[in-house]
């Protein structure tokens, strides 16, 4: 595969850009084990993979370069979105290599307001749409077999692509005696209903299996505390990870045609210190 990368950008004044890119990436094809109907092991061949990505966007300064705003919106145009799903039972092999073209849409925006030399805050939006193109018209298995990738792929987005997610956080610093600093730091981040992998059209069908395959709205706190010597010599920081312990499904591996659920879940509230010294 050949690539290309495009950029033009345009200063509207000394604060405020512009800018639009095109420009595309490739993954190399790839070979994967997995097995037969009759549970042989066999050889799952991945292909190349080709993406063409589009982007416009605005980088800004305002307020005597204190309030520091970007937005962008993309456009990504993947020549074969692939996978490997679980397929029980079929005339196909239980683990068969997916390739369908997809699109992924979205925008971001960035903002850091400095609003005192001691506070800052950040913010961060991020707005996604992704799609299956084609699904009904991409065979598997021989030409003419009748079995497409919708029958696999009940639902039109990409998995684990979540529609709607942001972070905020906060920083305040402390100058103590002798110059040392303090800072500490408070962010969380939500992530919006979302699903963690595909159903077929059968398990769409069940109703039953639809709940183990999606998340809901899911927000997550951590807390940070910092102190750096004078000289930078000394630091020392203290953290705690999923303040509030909130447990959810990151990822799950259902498989029919009964509910075999395997889902792993987020990390734990965690708390550690970190000591550091530079010679």
């Amino acid at each position: 595969n050949t690539t290309f990368r495009a950029r033009l950008e345009h200063d509207l004044a000394d604060r405020h850009m512009v800018y639009a890119s095109v420009s595309s990436g490739a993954s190399p094809g790839d070979i994967s084990i997995g097995t037969d109907a009759s549970g042989n092991p066999i050889a799952i061949e991945l292909k190349a993979e080709t993406l063409v990505a589009y982007e416009i966007g605005s980088k800004n300064r305002f307020l005597d370069n204190s309030l520091q705003a970007n937005a962008s919106l993309y456009f990504y145009n993947y020549g074969g979105y692939q996978t490997i799903i679980n397929i029980t039972p079929s005339t196909l092999p239980t683990n068969t290599a997916v390739a369908v073209p997809a699109q992924v849409a979205g925008g971001e925006l960035e903002t850091v307001w400095q609003f005192t030399p001691a506070d800052r805050i950040n913010l961060d939006v991020a707005v996604t749409n992704s799609y299956l193109v084609k699904k009904n018209s991409t065979q598997l298995g021989a030409a003419g077999s009748g079995i497409t990738v919708a029958d696999f792929f009940a639902l039109n987005g990409m998995p684990s692509v979540t529609p709607f997610s942001t972070s905020l956080s906060y920083d305040h610093e402390f100058l103590l005696p002798g110059s040392s600093k303090l800072t500490l730091r408070g962010d969380v981040r939500y992530a919006s209903a979302h699903d963690l992998t595909n159903l077929t059209q059968t398990e769409a069908q069940a109703g039953t299996y639809y709940p183990y395959f999606r998340v809901d709205g899911q927000a997550v706190g951590d807390l940070d505390l910092a102190w750096n010597s004078a000289d930078s010599r000394w630091s020392a920081n203290a953290y705690v990870r999923n303040i509030a312990r909130n447990r959810y499904k990151t990822t799950v591996n259902v498989q029919g045609p009964g509910v075999n659920y395997v889902p792993s879940i987020y990390e734990p509230r965690t708390i550690g210190v970190n000591l550091n010294a530079r010679f």
